[in-house]
């Protein structure tokens, strides 16, 4: 288990020291504070004076993910720290993290994950109370 959580970690969070171009160090910056609003990347192409097309490309030559790839990915890393960490419902941690329909976050958990977060959240307690009995 921990080898899986410190191979997300390294997925979903990508290292500060690579040398992204301004407006992709921008939009990863916006994500990892913003992740739960719904901007788009029209949105943000538009704040950054950058046209959809060019940004997209950018974003997926760069990071080696789409935007919504990235996004989907962020949001679930948030929410397998806050299911590891809390008795929030999945349904309120879905709406927590940015998702309005927890079908969707569900389904994006199990692709991502590899597991319902039910799941996740029980082996994730599981880990905990045998650390603390050895």
């Amino acid at each position: 288990m921990e080898i899986l959580i410190k191979g997300l970690r390294q997925y979903f969070v990508k290292d500060s020291s690579i040398n992204y171009s301004s407006a992709v160090r921008y939009i990863i910056d916006y994500l990892n504070v913003f992740y739960m609003e719904g901007v788009t990347l029209s949105e943000l192409a538009k704040k950054l004076k950058l046209t959809l097309p060019h940004l997209s490309k950018k974003f997926k030559d760069e990071v080696g993910q789409t935007y919504l790839e990235y996004l989907h990915a962020r949001r679930i890393s948030e929410s397998c720290r806050i299911l590891s960490t809390s008795d929030n419902t999945i349904d309120n941690i879905a709406e927590f993290i940015g998702y309005s329909d927890s079908k969707k976050y569900r389904e994006k958990f199990n692709a991502l994950m590899g597991m319902s977060p039910r799941e996740y959240r029980r082996r994730m307690r599981s880990q905990v109370q045998h650390s603390k009995q050895t």
